[in-house]
């Protein structure tokens, strides 16, 4: 019996031994499976530390608010961007030579432009010009673009009418625009006087200017399509001041349309064909004044309808072209007056154009914009201050206004322009230009004057962009 209870007490002992080695190997295994775990663990929290100072980077780098300065001038935006503002301007100083006599100079334009965003899709202007003859504003309005690719625009603001008027005077060709483009300007006997009180002229522009022409108050929509060929199309109506009475009504309105498009529109080539059209109404006290100078702001005009009473509508018609051929450039232009009367007296019919050509000594090439249909700055392939002599060009432009028809004896007027521009940089260039102007109208301001009918005039300009 002893030896019975031995072998239980070794059968039990064994037994015990074998479940602990069964559970150490069971600990074994169990620990070797939370060592991994445990690692995957470690990389996880360095992944997510990784993580967590990236977006800290990140976070810091959008609280930041970027400010630019270069050739568009200063650039502050916000780290969401959708705020912007930007700070430019010009200043164009003329001096003039006519006819071997003494020397004018003017500052011709000195401006200060404000644009920005709101929340991105709202775009907003305000331009003040400080030069000439009295402060005025030149641009106020707020833009709408998010309705891409249908921009709405509430202010006073340029009205879309000819190529050479919506592009800034900044990019063309010549010192002035052609003569046929005071057909496009403001229009309407105004019982205002400018002030040289900036505050008042600002007022004024929107409160009792009773003007309508090249730039006026109102809404206007643009939009534009690419592809083949590449086209735009914009319209608008205006009014007058918005206190006048009969704003819209019986007071001084007009409705504006352009429309172009341009089968070539590349870099260095372009094709471009427009046509405009502005309709004015005005009211029962309104006449007209057309008068222009030799496409010189210095010299006297020679050429001048005089006030034309009894005006009651008046329709503007114009087609453009112009093409870039790499350094080769060339535009034309012409625009038909229509002035209905009151009273039963007959209709009167002015008209003008002018054909121009130009050529890039450097190779550059004009800088055409399809999204708008009008030409912007010119960048040198090499210019000063980087190693280079800046963009040289040269052009020629002969331009025809006839103020004559029925008995209006306004005179009529053909000038040969010559001019050679040097792009210095973005910022900066130098013009000259020559005009020859020929009045051949015995019944002309400048005959009746007591002026001689052909004038020459040499003349320069110094300008700053910003």
């Amino acid at each position: 019996m002893g030896s019975n209870v031995k072998k239980i007490l070794v059968s039990i002992i064994l037994s015990h031994g074998s479940l602990l080695n069964s559970s150490a190997y069971a600990n074994t295994e169990i620990l070797n499976q939370e060592k991994p775990k445990d690692l995957t663990h470690n990389a996880q929290v360095k992944t997510e530390n990784k993580v967590t100072e990236q977006n800290h980077k990140e976070s810091t780098k959008q609280k930041s608010i970027t400010v630019k300065a270069d050739y568009t001038g200063l650039t502050i935006k916000s780290a969401s961007g959708n705020y912007t503002f930007n700070l430019g301007g010009r200043i164009q100083g003329d001096s003039a030579l006519l006819d071997s006599s003494k020397i004018d100079l003017e500052l011709r334009r000195a401006r200060i432009n404000f644009i920005g965003t709101l929340y991105k899709n709202w775009m907003y202007r305000v331009e003040g010009a400080f030069g000439g003859y009295n402060p005025r504003i030149t641009n106020a309005y707020f833009r709408f673009r998010g309705f891409d690719p249908i921009n709405l625009t509430l202010g006073y603001q340029k009205v879309p009418f000819s190529l050479e008027s919506v592009t800034s005077n900044n990019w063309t060709v010549f010192q002035e625009r052609a003569m046929v483009n005071t057909l496009i300007n403001n229009a309407g006997i105004s019982n205002n006087h400018p002030s040289e009180n900036f505050i008042s002229n600002f007022v004024d522009n929107f409160l009792n200017n009773d003007e309508i022409g090249r730039r006026s108050l109102g809404l206007s929509m643009d939009t534009y399509g690419k592809g083949w060929p590449d086209w735009t199309v914009a319209a608008g109506f205006y009014s007058e001041g918005i206190v006048n009475p009969g704003a819209f009504s019986n007071g001084n309105w007009e409705a504006v349309s352009r429309a172009t498009i341009a089968p070539i529109a590349e870099a260095t080539r372009v094709f471009h064909l427009g046509g405009s059209i502005d309709y004015r109404n005005f009211n029962d006290n309104s006449g007209l004044v057309l008068s222009t100078r030799p496409e010189s702001q210095l010299a006297p005009s020679l050429i001048g309808t005089g006030v034309i009473p009894d005006v009651k509508q008046n329709l503007l018609l114009g087609g453009e072209i112009s093409t870039v051929w790499g350094p080769f450039h060339a535009q034309s232009e012409y625009i038909h007056s229509e002035i209905a009367r009151k009273k039963g007296i007959p209709n009167l019919n002015f008209d003008g154009w002018y054909a121009q050509t130009g050529y890039f000594l450097t190779g550059e090439s004009r800088n055409y914009q399809a999204s708008t249909g009008r030409y912007s700055r010119i960048t040198p392939r090499r210019m000063v201050g980087k190693g280079g002599w800046g963009a040289w060009e040269i052009a020629a432009r002969y331009s025809v206004l006839d103020l004559e028809n029925k008995n209006i004896l306004g005179g009529v007027e053909k000038n040969i322009t010559l001019g050679i521009n040097w792009w210095a940089t973005q910022n900066f260039m130098i013009r000259a230009n020559y005009v020859h102007a020929m009045v051949d109208s015995d019944t002309s301001r400048a005959q009746l004057g007591g002026e001689n009918k052909n004038t020459n005039i040499f003349m320069t300009r110094l300008q700053l962009v910003f």
